[in-house]
Formats: structure tokens, sequence, C-alpha cells
């Protein structure tokens, strides 16, 4: 029998968590639509990273990070969660919890070396901090998006 397991974001629900599945999970009927809202919005996200290949895309993704709003933190906790995991599979990919994402996270470790993905990390980090500090909005993700191309191809292999 499949065990319903499930991890924790931060952020959403009322005890400060954003659930999601990992691998060989079921869902409970009570949390099928609240993970079902949570995994289409991951799935958006990491195809906005997938797609994220030079300046050109830059605005396409800014206005897709953005489009959130209030649900923004989330969404920067998500690109942490992508980005962590990518960094992960650098070492091992047995390691990754999100196995159902294997093919994307290794389709973005392709994308970056090991030393773009910490400094992904450390620009998403100060992303939150400045979103928390109540910036505004599309300047944060504007520039976090710049940034993240800017560090992409600076640390190229």
């Amino acid at each position: 029998a499949i065990v319903e397991r499930t991890g924790c974001l931060g952020g959403v629900s009322t005890n400060g968590c954003i659930p999601y599945l990992l691998a060989g999970s079921k869902l409970n009927p009570d949390t099928n639509r609240h993970v079902r809202v949570i995994g289409g919005i991951f799935d958006e996200v990491t195809e906005t990273v997938k797609s994220l290949s030079s300046s050109k895309d830059a605005l396409k993704a800014s206005a897709k990070l953005s489009s959130y709003g209030a649900g923004t933190q989330t969404v920067l906790r998500m690109l942490l969660l992508l980005y962590r995991q990518t960094l992960a599979a650098y070492a091992d990919e047995e390691m990754l919890l999100l196995k159902h994402k294997k093919n994307d996270i290794l389709f973005i470790k392709g994308m970056y070396s090991p030393e773009a993905l910490y400094r992904v990390v450390d620009l998403l980090t100060q992303a939150k901090i400045r979103l928390d500090g109540n910036c505004n909005l599309s300047a944060v993700i504007d520039g976090l998006v710049l940034s993240i191309l800017e560090v992409k191809y600076s640390c190229r292999r």
C-alpha cells in the first residue's frame, strides 16, 4: 500500500506549511484540492525556470513570477526548493526529494554550473528579504530574474 507522506515548504496553510507530495505518495481527499493548486503552481514555476535561457525570456519570466501577487513569497520558496534540489542532483541524483520532478531537475542541472546554483540560491534568499522589507514586488522580481541570468552566464561551464 502507498503511504501518504508530505513535506513542508512553509507559508500557505493554517499551520504555515505548503504541503508537497514525495514520490510514491497518495493524496488524502481532504488535502487533494490544496495540493493540486500548489502542484500546479510548482509546475508553472518549473516551466518558467526551464524556459529562462536568455535575456529575451526575462520579461515573460518576470511577468509570470509576479503574477502570483501575495503568493510571491510562496513562489520564491518553490524556486529555492527547485534550485536546491538541482544542486543536490550534482552530489547524488538518488538524494532528490522530488523524484517525480527528476527529469525537470536534470534538465535544469544541464543549464547551470554548481557555482551558478549556489549564487542563485543566495539571490533568492536576498529577494525574500527584500519582499519581507516591503520592497516593490515588480522591482524585486525583475532584478531577481536578470540577476539569475547574469549569474547563469558568468558561471558558464
